[in-house]
């Protein structure tokens, strides 16, 4: 049996690092107040921009006070059954994005932005996200939301120098097996 994979050019890359790429290269500053966080997923291929350490949790992170740092991390795959596909099945890559913003103010402006990423350039047919190297179409046929709801993570302790929320999106794709 072959397992082809709808709109994928090249390889497949984690969801992870495209979804990265993705929000780093459509984010407008203008839009939250001259700052641009840092992007990392734990898939970053040994690129600066997209690297973290694997042996820091969040809660690490949040005790060094990290500020404006969005972190994208492939938590989950399953088949979703009644999926958009005309043919094929339709797979779900679940993601977690946590955001740490510089304070309180910025950070409701970069889950704005990252939300007003997500509904100008979502993909449909016509509309292609590319992997992280921004010359190949990635697998990703459509997102399961329009827009990320944020949370305030219940294990981190409230304090004016933790700011952070947290989010999942879906990533659906799509295969064939012939």
């Amino acid at each position: 049996m072959t397992v082809n994979t709808i709109y994928l050019q090249g390889s497949i890359e984690p969801f992870d690092e495209t979804i990265r790429a993705f929000i780093a290269r459509k984010w407008d500053s203008t839009n939250t107040l001259g700052v641009t966080p840092a992007f990392a997923s734990p898939n970053g291929a040994g690129k600066d921009e997209a690297d973290y350490s694997d042996d820091l949790t969040k809660n690490d992170m949040a005790a060094m006070q990290v500020d404006g740092l969005i972190l994208f991390e492939a938590v989950e795959q399953q088949f979703v059954s009644g999926g958009r596909g005309k043919s094929g099945k339709t797979m779900n890559t679940r993601i977690n994005i946590t955001i740490y913003g510089v304070d309180r103010h910025h950070l409701f402006f970069f889950m704005q932005e990252f939300n007003r990423i997500m509904s100008e350039f979502r993909p449909h047919t016509g509309l292609r996200i590319t992997k992280s190297n921004d010359s190949q179409d990635s697998a990703i046929a459509y997102f399961d939301r329009d827009q990320i709801t944020w949370a305030r993570p219940k294990n981190i302790e409230d304090s004016t120098h933790v700011v952070i929320s947290t989010g999942q999106l879906g990533v659906r794709w799509m295969i064939n097996e012939t």
